[in-house]
């Protein structure tokens, strides 16, 4: 949730959310949950952006 915006809070640095969820895989985690209403869907564009090429990991 704290990847995007929310109820007009300060605008999360995306990479370093990206680079959270390429370091959460790296830690062998493979269940992301979230929900297109954290941030209008933007939740679910940035772990699209982290996980290409890394689908089946």
């Amino acid at each position: 949730m704290r990847m995007s915006s929310v109820w007009g809070g300060p605008i999360p640095d995306e990479r370093e959310s990206i680079a959270t969820t390429q370091q959460a895989l790296d830690n062998c985690i493979n269940f992301l949950n979230t929900g297109d209403f954290y941030g209008a869907g933007h939740n679910e564009m940035l772990v699209g952006k982290a996980i290409k090429g890394r689908r089946d990991d």
